[in-house]
């Protein structure tokens, strides 16, 4: 569709999308917006998203950013993995500071869309990028925030049952079925990480 649509109008549709991204209607409304400009960004290309993350990431670094626009900003981040893939694998590095400072925020929606982000990016980069995450959420079990510590923990919980093959889903008592939790495999697979 983007194709499709002269460059004024994509630019027009951009902009009313990155002020929905921050403004302070409802969540809802955010998270479309998030989901809307990842899904335009595929057709404008990585140029686009290099240009659009700088800005991004240099609001993110302001302390005095309102709770809604930080949760808007950091919604891009459950939705770019999905639509840019291997092309937005080149920020992650950049972004999990502002994800773990989320973490930290008092504010329990910036927290929450903070945890998603990171998981996305756990479920998404585990197989391929899993050195750029994770000495960061080994800093995180450590740090003086117990947010930061319980969400790290929970990351590398997530991290450990992608890496296994499981999905923290199952239990120990499963009757006919055959277990994954110390199961050699499973073993295997943790030590070769």
């Amino acid at each position: 569709v983007v194709s499709t649509q002269s460059t004024g109008e994509i630019e027009g549709l951009m902009e009313w999308l990155l002020e929905t991204l921050i403004s302070e209607q409802s969540s809802v409304d955010r998270s479309g917006a998030a989901q809307g400009i990842s899904e335009v960004m595929v057709g404008l290309g990585p140029e686009r998203l290099d240009r659009t993350m700088s800005e991004v990431l240099f609001c993110l670094e302001d302390d005095s950013l309102l709770p809604y626009i930080r949760e808007g900003y950091l919604m891009l981040f459950i939705h770019f993995p999905m639509t840019m893939k291997d092309d937005f694998a080149a920020y992650i590095d950049a972004i999990l500071t502002p994800i773990l400072s989320g973490l930290a925020s008092e504010s329990e929606f910036v927290r929450h869309t903070s945890y998603k982000a990171g998981q996305r990016i756990v479920q998404q980069y585990a197989d391929s990028a899993i050195n750029l995450f994770l000495p960061q959420l080994e800093e995180g079990l450590f740090d003086d925030n117990h947010r930061i510590r319980l969400a790290s923990c929970q990351l590398l919980g997530d991290l450990l049952y992608k890496i296994m093959g499981v999905t923290g889903k199952q239990s120990t008592v499963t009757g006919d079925e055959d277990d994954n939790f110390g199961t050699d495999e499973t073993k295997r697979v943790i030590i070769e990480v």
